[in-house]
């Protein structure tokens, strides 16, 4: 995520993430097939995880692979969502990578009422009635449409975790940034009960901690019920609502987080190109201080 739009080569990036004291890397869904190419030329590439779809590329309309829920009940939206998340899986036994970390889908809900929550967080109003009652009307709205969501999302999981199996891949579920995308907890459960080991929880600190912040799900509810189902995680810090700063640039508790990593699991900085190479030094200090790595 940090090296796009620095490198007009991949394999400088890795060069860059080595210097910098990264031992992997992730490859995430901006990267295209000729960034692919880019990156099996470079000398000792190791890398951690894949995230779905990979290789990213535009549909004749425009649309862009990432931006696809594959939970939609529109057939041109959700068939090549699908086909993006399956051909990420190739893409990881092609680039050596042992886990595809994936966005289940979304439920969508009432236009207008996340964004006004969010805007009553960042002006202070957390502690008001309005706030409240408005949380409450989201958590309603998508407690009643969930049910046909939760089932699509279970069908495309019955095929994807088929193809990876089959490859010798785990899939690791995301913790989400926005109340509408799945799963919330509960479904995580659900999700992980149903496919055992095939799956796991990749757990995004900064997701998790956003919602928590909005009245959700509380962040260490996440750590306590699904520590033993970790496989991975997105490490990065958030300031108010706004992640994917370096860790030590927000206030985010990460020594929090440290104890319910199992040793295993793979860590993988998820960082905004905004970020300097001297913050993800620091970020890397910060997070061998506090036990993360």
């Amino acid at each position: 995520m940090w090296g796009i739009g620095r490198y007009n080569h991949l394999a400088h990036l890795v060069e860059k993430a080595r210097d910098i004291g990264f031992t992997h890397i992730e490859i995430n869904y901006q990267v295209t097939e000729e960034m692919l190419g880019q990156l099996k030329t470079a000398p000792g590439l190791a890398v951690s995880s894949v995230h779905s779809p990979c290789p990213g590329y535009a549909l004749a309309d425009g649309r862009w692979t990432y931006r696809l829920r594959m939970t939609s009940e529109d057939e041109d939206e959700h068939r090549p969502a699908l086909e993006g998340a399956l051909r990420t899986i190739d893409t990881a036994v092609t680039m050596g990578a042992p886990i595809v970390v994936l966005h289940v889908g979304s439920v969508p809900l009432e236009d207008g009422l996340e964004p006004k929550l969010r805007d009553m967080y960042k002006n202070g109003k957390r502690e008001t009635d309005e706030f409240l009652e408005l949380r409450d009307r989201l958590l309603a709205d998508r407690c009643a449409r969930k049910g046909p969501y939760i089932d699509r999302a279970m069908s495309n999981l019955r095929r994807l975790v088929a193809r990876a199996s089959d490859c010798g891949v785990k899939i690791g579920l995301e913790s989400r940034y926005y109340f509408h995308e799945m799963p919330d907890l509960q479904e995580m459960k659900l999700f992980l009960d149903e496919f055992g080991d095939a799956v796991g929880y990749w757990h995004d600190v900064g997701h998790s901690e956003n919602l928590a912040r909005l009245g959700f799900t509380p962040h260490m509810a996440w750590l306590e019920a699904l520590s033993s189902r970790i496989i991975g995680t997105h490490i990065h810090d958030i300031d108010v609502l706004r992640d994917h700063h370096a860790p030590g640039k927000g206030t985010l508790d990460l020594a929090g987080v440290s104890p319910y990593l199992p040793a295993g699991a793979a860590r993988v900085c998820e960082l905004a190109s905004s970020n300097t190479e001297e913050e993800l030094s620091a970020g890397l200090r910060l997070l061998k201080d506090v036990g993360i790595i």
